[in-house]
């Protein structure tokens, strides 16, 4: 089966890593093609897909980047034409002519108008007043996801929740990790190590989680490791958000990483500070399946994997997720097997690699099926 999927980018993000995912876990039964919209290396493997970018800026379309699109779709042939995110679902949409059946995938929640651009927020309009007739199927990485965008007009008829899964066999608790990821981190013994694994963009309100920071260290003795693309000392505006709460000394910033399981092990809490947006991020599956407890803001489906209702907060609150964090640190400290266990069970019967996998393989096949 040859699938021709569509990213705006291939960069760190969510989506980006679940579409590798599946590359790489069916790249011996389908015939994957990776078109991004954008310029850029993959940051996660894509070594089983045939990969080829158009090359646009970002925010920025052309005439001949389409008429170059709709000439790769039909020198692939695909079977599936699988749009991924607001953009790539809507050129995804350009080669429904093709007559093959057109996937669109959405890993958000809600488009805050102040926090978001305008051409996103108005393809995502476009999107719902053509979501009758377009994608054969629209798949949502979240309940609460496909809640809100159904509520905006999206066809209910269309939508299927495949929930994000990761490899369970790679995430675990390690000893020998956690001591080599928290002698990199620089940290003491006694140190809560509060960790935020993400890159930086306003989705993840690292300004929040500073402050957040700030009220935590006030308390207890605590170091917060800060791993993403943009998280680095280069990035002027976050070493100015540290500055002004006073934590220089007291913030590893990490930048983009491959070696996850490593840092999960070095932390004692995972901090999840999204302001809008997040359907079920990856992360926090990578954080429960390591057996860290999670503090997070009140968005998509994340309050799956908290181990006590009491580690949420509001979005933008630091106060909140200050909180938040403390109780997080306390619980995990004295873990509570039942909640885990619990936690473990969703984890291995709803998110793992095998069943989003076995998901999107039923999703495909049935809809080859129905096109003959």
């Amino acid at each position: 089966m040859k699938i021709l999927h569509v990213v705006p980018s291939v960069a760190s993000g969510g989506a980006e890593r679940v579409l590798a995912e599946l590359v790489r876990n069916t790249r011996s039964t389908h015939d994957h093609h990776v078109v991004s919209m954008t310029p850029g290396t993959p940051f996660f493997d894509l070594s089983g897909a045939h990969f080829e970018s158009l090359s646009l800026a970002r925010g920025y379309f052309s005439a001949s980047a389409l008429f170059r699109f709709r000439a790769l779709a039909k020198r692939v042939g695909p079977d599936i034409v699988h749009g991924w995110l607001y953009h790539g679902n809507a050129l995804a949409s350009f080669v429904r002519d093709r007559g093959k059946p057109i996937v669109w995938s959405i890993h958000n929640t809600d488009l805050p108008p102040e926090r978001t651009k305008r051409l996103t927020r108005n393809v995502n309009r476009a999107a719902a007043a053509c979501s009758g007739f377009i994608p054969s199927r629209i798949v949502y990485a979240g309940a609460r996801a496909r809640r809100v965008h159904e509520h905006i007009g999206y066809d209910p008829t269309r939508g299927v929740t495949i929930a994000n899964g990761i490899d369970l066999h790679a995430f675990s608790a390690d000893a020998e990790l956690r001591k080599s990821a928290r002698a990199a981190f620089g940290v003491n013994p006694w140190d809560v190590v509060i960790g935020s694994i993400g890159r930086f963009d306003p989705q993840k309100d690292h300004a929040t989680l500073i402050r957040a920071f700030a009220r935590v260290r006030a308390q207890v003795g605590s170091v917060l490791v800060i791993a993403g693309a943009g998280c680095d000392v280069s990035n002027e505006t976050l070493m100015q958000w540290i500055r002004t709460e006073g934590v220089e000394d007291a913030v590893r910033l990490l930048g983009p990483r491959s070696d996850v399981p490593a840092v999960m092990n070095g932390l004692d809490v995972l901090a999840i500070s999204s302001s809008y947006g997040e359907a079920m991020p990856v992360v926090a599956l990578e954080a429960a399946a390591t057996g860290l407890p999670i503090a997070a803001t009140d968005i998509g489906d994340v309050a799956d994997f908290l181990l006590d209702d009491s580690h949420t907060a509001a979005p933008g609150d630091p106060a909140a997720l200050a909180s938040a964090l403390l109780r997080a640190a306390k619980d995990g400290a004295h873990s509570n097997a039942e909640a885990e266990r619990r936690r473990h069970q969703r984890l291995t019967e709803k998110y793992s690699i095998e069943t989003m996998v076995g998901s999107y393989v039923a999703l495909y096949q049935s809809l080859v099926e129905n096109n003959r």
